[in-house]
Formats: C-alpha cells, sequence, structure tokens
C-alpha cells in the first residue's frame, strides 16, 4: 500500500474563486512581480518580489515574542521578496483531506515560546518570520533560494557534517523547551492533529503500509502485530513537534559577507502546519528517511550508508555525514531526557513506514526501479525495530542515536 503523488498541481487552492491575483487584492498585499514556487507538497507558495511591506512592524520593533530570538536568519532584510503560503482542506499533491486551517498552527508554533528558545540556543538556524495573516495562509519573510535537499544534490553544501550538527542541536533544544507546551499551559497545543492522524492513527495509512508489506514479504500476521504495536507505542516525552521537519522543509541562504568570506550558510525552518504536542520520534524518522535517500543518491560516497551508516568508504569518501552528525548532535544535545533504545526502535518502524507508504517517491528524484530495495531495506528496518534488535541498529544509519552522549 503507497500514496500516489501527482505531477498535476492546481495553480491555487480549490476554494479560491478567483487567482493569485485576486487574493494578493483582496488582503491589500501589493508588489512588482508574483512568482509561484514548486516547493510544498500539501501547500501553495509564492515569492513576491517588490513587496513594500504595507504598514507592518519593521525588523526593530521588538515588541512581539518572535523578534525577541537572536538568530539571523529569522529576520527580514530590506529589498528581500515575501513569500506567500496558503492552504485549503486538501493536500496539493496527493488525494489526503487536510485540516483547511491548518496554517493557523504554523504561525502559533513560529511564534512559540519553544522555537524561540530553540532559535536563541543555535543562532544559526531560525524560522521565517510572520509578516501578515491573510485567509488561509500567511506572509513570511524570505528563507532563501533553495532547500537544503536540492543544495545537496547540486554539491553546494561545503561543510554536510556542519550542517547536520547545527540541525541536531536546534531540533534537540526545541524538542527540551516544547516539552511543557502541554494544552494545560496558556500557549497550549492539542495533542494530536487530523492531518497527521489519517498517517499514524491506528488503521491510518502507515499501519496499513506496514501491514500490507509485511504480509507481501510473509511476515506472519504476530510480527506484523509486534511491529504496528511499537508503531502506536505511546511517547514517553510528548513535545511540540513540526512533524514535517525534513532537509526539504530546510532553506539555505549562502552568505556573502565581505568581512567573512566562506560563512557558513544560514538555516531557515519552514512548514509547521502539522504541529501538535505529541512524539519527537517524527522529526527524527522524517529527517532520517530523507537524509538517507539523499545520502545514497547524491551522496560522494553513493550507494554507501543505505543500511549500515558507513560515513567513509575504502576511498574516503564521505557518504553519510550529513544523517550522522544531525543523529549525533540530537543525542548529544538531548542527552538522556528523550532518547533511549525504546525510542530509537521507534524512530527505525516510523521512518521504514514513511519509505513503504511513500516509495518511489518522486519528490526525491525516486523512480519504479527504486522501490524494491528501500522497500527491502525498511523491511530490516521494521524487523529490528520490532523485535529490538540493538546490535542491528547500533551498526545501521541511526547507530548515533544510540551513542552515549
Amino acid at each position: 500500500m503507497s500514496v500516489e503523488i501527482t505531477q498535476k498541481t492546481p495553480a491555487h487552492p480549490r476554494d479560491w474563486s478567483g487567482g493569485i491575483d485576486s487574493y494578493l487584492e483582496e488582503h491589500q498585499i501589493a508588489c512588482s512581480k508574483v512568482t509561484a514556487l514548486s516547493g510544498g507538497l500539501s501547500g501553495w507558495v509564492w515569492r513576491l518580489d517588490g513587496w513594500s511591506g504595507g504598514g507592518e512592524k519593521d525588523d526593530d520593533d521588538d515588541s512581539r515574542p518572535q523578534d525577541k530570538t537572536t538568530s539571523r536568519a529569522c529576520r527580514r532584510r530590506a529589498g528581500e521578496p515575501a513569500i506567500l503560503k496558503c492552504a485549503d482542506g486538501m493536500a496539493k499533491l496527493a488525494p489526503v483531506p487536510l485540516e483547511a486551517e491548518r496554517l493557523r498552527l504554523e504561525i502559533k508554533a513560529l511564534r512559540s515560546p519553544a522555537v524561540a528558545e530553540a532559535c536563541r540556543r543555535e543562532p544559526s538556524v531560525g524560522v521565517p518570520r510572520v509578516l501578515k495573516e491573510t485567509r488561509r495562509g500567511y506572509l513570511m519573510s524570505f528563507g532563501g533560494e533553495m532547500d537544503l535537499r536540492v543544495a545537496y544534490k547540486e554539491g553546494k553544501v561545503p561543510d554536510p557534517a556542519a550542517v547536520g550538527t547545527r540541525l541536531g542541536k536546534w531540533l534537540a533544544h526545541m524538542h527540551l523547551a516544547g516539552r511543557g507546551a502541554a494544552a494545560d499551559r496558556e500557549d497550549g497545543w492539542a495533542t494530536r492533529n487530523d492531518g497527521v492522524d489519517t498517517f499514524i492513527a491506528p488503521g491510518g495509512l502507515e499501519e496499513q503500509a506496514i501491514r500490507a508489506a509485511m504480509g507481501k514479504a510473509g511476515s506472519s500476521p504476530g510480527e506484523a502485530q509486534r511491529a504496528v504495536d511499537v508503531l502506536l507505542r505511546p511517547p514517553p516525552v510528548p513535545t511540540l513537534t513540526p512533524w514535517d521537519f525534513r532537509p526539504m522543509n530546510t532553506l539555505v541562504r549562502f552568505r556573502d559577507d565581505e568581512d567573512e568570506p566562506g560563512a557558513a550558510p544560514e538555516l531557515t525552518i519552514v512548514d509547521w502546519e502539522f504541529s501538535h504536542f505529541g512524539d519527537p520520534v517524527y522529526d527524527l524518522r522524517l529527517w532520517a528517511a530523507e537524509a538517507m535517500v539523499m545520502e545514497a543518491k547524491f551522496g560522494k560516497g553513493k550507494g554507501k550508508g543505505k543500511g549500515k551508516g558507513k560515513e567513509e568508504d575504502d576511498n574516503g569518501n564521505q557518504g553519510g555525514l550529513l544523517l550522522s552528525s544531525f543523529l549525533r548532535a540530537y543525542r548529544t544535545g538531548t542527552g538522556n531526557a528523550i532518547v533511549d533504545d525504546q525510542f530509537v526502535c521507534k524512530v527505525a518502524v516510523t521512518m521504514a513506514a514513511f519509505l513503504l507508504l511513500f516509495m518511489p517517491a518522486p519528490f526525491w528524484d525516486c523512480v519504479e526501479e527504486d522501490r524494491e530495495p528501500w522497500v527491502k531495506l525498511a523491511l530490516q528496518y521494521v524487523k529490528a525495530g520490532a523485535e529490538a534488535d540493538m546490535a542491528w541498529l547500533r551498526q545501521s544509519s541511526l547507530g548515533p542515536l544510540l551513542a552515549e552522549p
């Protein structure tokens, strides 16, 4: 069982009566040029060049919670374009129903204390600044010309290990700070999300994918049930989770500072529409799944580390440093507060469920011939996670999560 991703993208949300020009006029947004962007699997995104601000507060105003972060990536530079994101009640690229007002959660997450704390602790990583709220959408600051997956694919990430480390640290800070975001607080969050439940609730798409793949591979019903039990295991340490944390949702801005030549790129985390108070496992599993595919297809040691997480091949090619450094930094950053053997087992099973559900994934440049090897690998992760085979997992790409903090 897998989800089919359509390549026929509607030009705008299906509930609009007019096009983008009508929407901009409705919200009194003036700009010199509008460009539809290809990014986003569930929402629509446009770049607005020449947006002047329309009376919004400037970057020096420190009156809003989000403005108190010291992250460079959160700030909007004069003359930069703005980005408009909108949604409706269906995913843009797949027949999956979603909450039409989900971008309100994204705005709330971007302004949350947990995100502000993560940006303060790791200021080289940031989130977009909310510039203007609109009907089922909002205007945000510009985060960069390309996402991390594309930058990695094109060989434009000069130090993958450093980038992975920064992102792993940032996520660790956010998860630790978000543990107090329960619904009984003023800034609290719901413990579930309708869009997320489509995938991870009992009987959801991920359980169906695991049962179908294991059945086809000849596993017994009991073996499949053990895997599902791990998949549905409640989180021991719930926290604020964006649930869609991945390289594709990390924008890269390459700095060209005269005073700091060769400066590390700024990183901006986008797509927070599935945010809720839930299991941090899912932020690890999606980042790991996507990075694993990236490194296998485009890393210097292509094909290395798919099952074993090998950082260097016999010729010294570094093919797994982005993922391994990310996981190692997260493990070190969270200490013993979140990660244990059960956590890693669930990362393995949920990561595999995503691979089983979406392979061959066109958004990862995968084709039909990629399906069989990735399904085979995913089933190995399912088996190891369901049986708590820690020896196998230590030698896998998830091994850094099992290192001593």
